[in-house]
């Protein structure tokens, strides 16, 4: 689990208490994999909400920047997961930064779907 660790540490501890106790790396990769897929469901399911708030104009900017950060997620978590890349941990490293930046951004629909429309709905961090 070490290299777990190292390759994405914030997504590593938490999801180690999810999938620890799966009983071999097939069952863990599995179990990464089911979460990771629970998390962008969830988030398509706020997107869908989120745009059809919006005017047009506001749902095609918000298309383009989901399309840019999808972009990002997939070659971030590539290159965070590419020093187990040929080994067996590789699927479940790759599943816990995937998880970790759709939970990072469904969080962000998330607030913007749920905000009452003024210049607030910007998140304060």
């Amino acid at each position: 689990m070490m290299i777990l660790a190292l390759v994405c540490p914030a997504g590593a501890a938490n999801a180690q208490g999810v999938c620890g106790d799966a009983a071999n790396q097939r069952a863990i990769n599995e179990c990464y994999g089911t979460l990771y897929k629970q998390a962008d469901s969830q988030l398509q399911a706020t997107y869908d909400s989120l745009r059809k708030k919006l005017t047009p104009e506001a749902a095609t900017r918000l298309r383009d920047a989901q399309r840019a950060w999808v972009a990002y997620k997939e070659n971030w978590c590539a290159l965070q997961s590419s020093t187990v890349e040929n080994g067996s941990m590789y699927p479940s490293v790759l599943a816990q930064c995937l998880t970790q930046l759709t939970n990072e951004q469904l969080e962000r629909l998330t607030y913007q779907n749920t905000c009452v429309e003024d210049v607030d709905c910007w998140p304060k961090r």
